[in-house]
């Protein structure tokens, strides 16, 4: 369930534009809010959308159907947590006590009595995510 760089999460559960999780940095990897303005066809008359990130204002910009994808839902409990899992995390590389972006991660480990989840986000091992919203 790896996401390419330039994913957007879409909601489908309302008639209202969807919101998107998107990054707006490249080679983050990071998940920020957006807009869904469009659907459209690219020149190749494949699936094509066009969002507006509304966290950082900006410009529209086109994202191909394959980087779309639905934002998690459901919060998951610390105690339904297993080590495999793929889930949705906040996490702050340059500072993990710090609230952070959203990424996909895998979890390695939990610690009950700390409560930390032990991931691996972008490839990177031993993440301990310690803000729990998780999905």
């Amino acid at each position: 369930m790896r996401r390419k760089e330039g994913t957007v999460r879409k909601d489908v559960r309302s008639s209202r534009p969807a919101t998107t999780w998107t990054p707006s940095v490249p080679d983050t990897g990071a998940y920020f809010t957006a807009l869904i303005e469009s659907v459209g066809k690219d020149e190749n008359y494949k699936r094509e959308y066009t969002v507006r990130n509304t966290e950082y204002k900006g410009s529209s910009y086109n994202l191909p159907e394959q980087s779309v994808g639905n934002i998690p839902g459901e919060l998951k409990e610390f105690n339904d947590l297993k080590v495999g899992d793929v889930v949705f995390v906040n996490y702050n590389f340059e500072n993990p006590n710090e609230l952070g972006f959203w990424y996909d991660a895998k979890i390695e480990g939990i610690r009950k009595t700390t409560k930390t989840v032990i991931c691996n986000i972008k490839k990177t091992e031993g993440c301990r995510a310690t803000h729990l919203e998780i999905y």
